[in-house]
């Protein structure tokens, strides 16, 4: 569903190739990679869900992350592409 939804739509793909590095990870096969992500998700969304979506500093330090992002607004919820533009200038803006 969230293929579908967001990483098909074409400008949602290139929001995510102008500013970031995506990796797609299984947490099954990596169990290693994924650990840190359900921490971060707890902190921000105060859920213990895993984290769909992690946003890693370049130094592989999580600073963000959640589970599910609409494509659009709704129900109080920011789309998947309000959430990559925020977390792009977050990091341009703010980690310097």
């Amino acid at each position: 569903m969230i293929d579908r939804e967001s990483y098909e739509n074409p400008e949602v793909a290139k929001i995510i190739n102008d500013h970031f590095v995506p990796v797609k990870v299984d947490r099954d096969e990596h169990p290693d990679v994924g650990a840190p992500l359900p921490i971060r998700n707890q902190r921000h969304q105060r859920v213990g869900r895993l984290a769909a979506h992690g946003f890693l500093m370049s130094d592989g330090w999580p600073f963000f992350g959640g589970t599910y992002f609409p494509p659009e607004d709704q129900q109080g919820r920011p789309s998947f592409r309000r959430v990559l533009l925020a977390v792009a200038d977050a990091y341009k803006h703010k980690t310097r």
